[in-house]
């Protein structure tokens, strides 16, 4: 008996919460709905938060990442650049020497060797052999070209191309040289260097690989949380039929049933 009396108590204190906020709807109508509309925006803001908190965390790692390894992205940047050299040397100890802070449109490296010019048919012909020189051999091809007597085959290269050369209008001097071995030759001059800001052309390409890659990470992101974004929909559907503005003839009927329940209880 005593615990159905309180339960009976417990009801009606229920009751008269109920009643106390009904009349405050109906007395502050205004008051209740910024009210409403309150605890509304924060419940969605929470959901939404929770939708797009992987997306911001992904976005805000990978945004450091990039910048640390390759730079900040939209931003022009001081950048260190070696000197690009262009060195063009031959058998005979001429060289010329370029060097330019930024890539050269043609950067492989060839070495020539021109044969001996052999008559044949009223002319004169001889053999060029190209070899492809990669940048581990440089160093390796200047020596030789400095020798006093160059040996290609100590390079133990195979020619990348071989053409011939057909000439009536010779001196003396050239059919009497031996064979003639030139070079033109890239590499990167790590002992000269500069700091300079990044080229629009470099700003883009950085920016560019950066948007690709925030495009990708956000697709899988999505995939990954696909059924949680979706759940996430669902509870702001839920959220704003739960929370639209008070229907001021709706409470009012609500507040006269709940408050002849409640003085019906409590008579007597």
């Amino acid at each position: 008996m005593m615990e159905k009396e309180k339960e009976q108590q417990e009801f009606i204190k229920k009751l008269k919460k109920e009643v106390d906020e009904l009349s405050f709807e109906v007395n502050h109508t205004k008051l209740a709905n910024f009210k409403r509309s309150s605890i509304k925006n924060l419940k969605i803001f929470k959901k939404k938060l929770r939708m797009f908190l992987p997306f911001v965390l992904v976005g805000t790692m990978l945004t450091g990442a990039y910048a640390h390894f390759v730079g900040l992205p939209f931003v022009k940047q001081p950048v260190r650049t070696y000197a690009r050299v262009k060195l063009e040397l031959d058998s005979d100890s001429h060289f010329n020497e370029n060097r330019q802070y930024y890539n050269y449109d043609d950067t492989t490296s060839y070495l020539y060797v021109y044969s001996k010019w052999q008559e044949s048919n009223n002319c004169y012909s001889r053999q060029i052999r190209a070899y492809a020189i990669n940048e581990n051999l440089i160093n390796s091809v200047i020596d030789l070209l400095e020798s006093d007597n160059p040996d290609i085959e100590s390079l133990m290269l195979d020619p990348t191309a071989i053409s011939y050369q057909k000439s009536n209008n010779l001196t003396s001097e050239e059919l009497d040289r031996d064979d003639y071995i030139k070079a033109t030759l890239f590499y990167n001059d790590k002992d000269d260097q500069i700091v300079r800001m990044q080229y629009p052309m470099e700003v883009f390409q950085v920016s560019g690989i950066y948007v690709l890659f925030l495009l990708l990470t956000s697709i899988l992101v999505g995939l990954i949380f696909s059924d949680d974004r979706k759940k996430c929909y669902e509870q702001i559907k839920k959220i704003k039929s739960e929370f639209r503005n008070i229907d001021l003839e709706e409470v009012r009927r609500q507040l006269i049933l709940k408050k002849d329940n409640y003085d019906r209880l409590t008579r007597g």
